[in-house]
């Protein structure tokens, strides 16, 4: 089958430059190339989530607040590709749809630890209600 000769032929490819030339193509294999780069890229976001997850502790010093906030920004991932689906018909997932899910998580995060440094700083910073 495809799913059995794509990995075959991508150590191939790979190879290249030891004497050994492979040229493949076709709708079927170049679907299959895709979803496998989907399959890495959310491998390196599931592993980017879980770094952050860390550092979001480490930063907040709270588990509850880091939680919530991590949520908060994963959730709409899952959720806007549900409208997705129920609007557009297609089921389909994108390598656009990939490096957005990165843009979304990365603004979301940073988003995240400018709150918490402005919490923090306005704390140093009492002033009464009469100032």
């Amino acid at each position: 089958s495809l799913g059995e000769l794509f990995p075959l032929l991508g150590d191939a490819f790979e190879k290249e430059g030891q004497g050994l030339k492979v040229t493949f193509g076709g709708t079927n294999i170049e679907s299959q190339e895709v979803l496998h780069t989907l399959q890495g890229d959310l491998a390196i976001l599931v592993g980017c989530w879980f770094f952050l997850l860390i550092v979001l502790v480490l930063c907040t010093r709270r588990i509850l607040l880091t939680l919530v906030g991590f949520i908060s920004v994963c959730l709409p991932l899952p959720l806007a590709y549900i409208v997705f689906s129920l609007l557009a018909g297609s089921t389909a997932v994108s390598v656009p749809m990939m490096l957005a899910a990165f843009l979304a998580t990365s603004t979301g995060m940073d988003v995240l630890f400018l709150y918490n440094d402005a919490w923090r700083d306005s704390a140093q910073h009492e002033t009464s209600d009469g100032e």
